[in-house]
């Protein structure tokens, strides 16, 4: 099995920009996808089983992502643009629109979008495209702090700020 991870991450790395002077060539982003393994050989079984990889959580995306490339300006103390990305919380109760994260849609979710068009993290910290992929899909499982977490109802947002 862990050959079968490490062969699916070296694809994946491999299916990035190669010219990407920032690509993060030692992190492995767990995206949920079915693998199947190979038949077993013993007589005991003949079917293959089926393992799922877990959904990236804030508990994988702050260090490998926030901490890593957005935090040294969107930080409770300085709030560059007025977003502190320091924290699950900070995050989930921030009052910005439109909404810093809506969990199940990457589109509706402002960190998604200045990401995905390029204007964050400013320079060369730009996220590879592993990153981009663990981002959004932290955003489609409901962006939760961690696996325990349920996953939230879809709400539907509005398309205009509060008055």
């Amino acid at each position: 099995m862990k050959s079968l991870y490490v062969l699916a991450t070296i694809f994946l790395a491999s299916c990035g920009d190669k010219n990407a002077d920032n690509e993060d060539k030692g992190t492995t982003v767990p995206i949920s996808k079915d693998v199947q393994k190979s038949p077993r050989k013993s007589s005991e079984s003949n079917t293959q089983k089926t393992e799922t990889k877990p959904s990236p959580t804030f508990e994988w995306i702050n260090p490998n992502i926030f901490n890593s490339k957005c935090v040294a300006c969107h930080n409770s103390q300085n709030k560059s643009a007025g977003v502190d990305l320091s924290s699950f919380e900070s995050i989930a109760n921030s009052t910005r629109f439109p909404k810093l994260i809506e969990p199940l849609l990457p589109d509706g979710s402002l960190i998604f979008r200045v990401v995905q068009a390029g204007s964050m993290p400013p320079g060369e910290q730009k996220l590879t495209e592993n990153e981009m992929a663990a981002l959004k899909k932290w955003i489609e499982t409901g962006a939760r702090k961690s696996e325990s977490d349920p996953i939230p109802t879809p709400i539907p947002t509005p398309t205009e700020p509060p008055d």
